[in-house]
């Protein structure tokens, strides 16, 4: 059984930004390494590092704009 893993992102939408994530996404490779990941875009006032701290994300993306 694969193992859960949300993304979250620090953006809204799923762009050129996250091409790596997205493409072994999109070819299946997380599932070959038996993870059954997650990616999820951000709202405007997420706190992603909250997210991530309390859940339910696994791990996530943050930039100092």
């Amino acid at each position: 059984m694969p193992v859960p893993l949300v993304f979250q992102l620090d953006l809204g939408v799923k762009n050129a930004q996250f091409a790596g994530l997205l493409w072994a996404d999109h070819h299946g490779w997380y599932r070959e390494a038996g993870l059954d990941v997650r990616i999820v875009a951000s709202t405007a006032d997420l706190d992603v590092a909250r997210r991530v701290a309390e859940g339910p994300a696994t791990i996530g993306s943050i930039e100092s704009g």
